[in-house]
């Protein structure tokens, strides 16, 4: 019974990283719409960091690289910093 409860406990830790992982929300991020400077960095800081809450690593900044036509770009280790002023 004991390492039934373990089990059952460590389950339910991944379960609730998942749900946490899973909970990207743009609203959040926006916070103070009429504030445009800090919201637009902000938003695409968000974007384009690959450690963003929208959990899809280098997608969102490969695309954007490949829209501006910026080829071979090494994205591995590559750091985002966001405007601040």
């Amino acid at each position: 019974m004991e390492i039934l409860l373990e089990k059952v406990g460590i389950l339910n830790l991944r379960y609730e990283k998942l749900r946490n992982e899973n909970e990207f929300n743009i609203f959040t991020l926006l916070r103070n719409h009429n504030d445009e400077v800090n919201l637009h960095s902000r938003f695409i800081y968000e974007l384009l960091n690959p450690n963003g809450t929208h959990r899809q690593e280098n997608e969102f900044l490969a695309s954007f690289l490949e829209t501006v036509e910026i080829e071979d770009f090494d994205l591995n280790g590559i750091q985002i910093f966001k405007e601040s002023g």
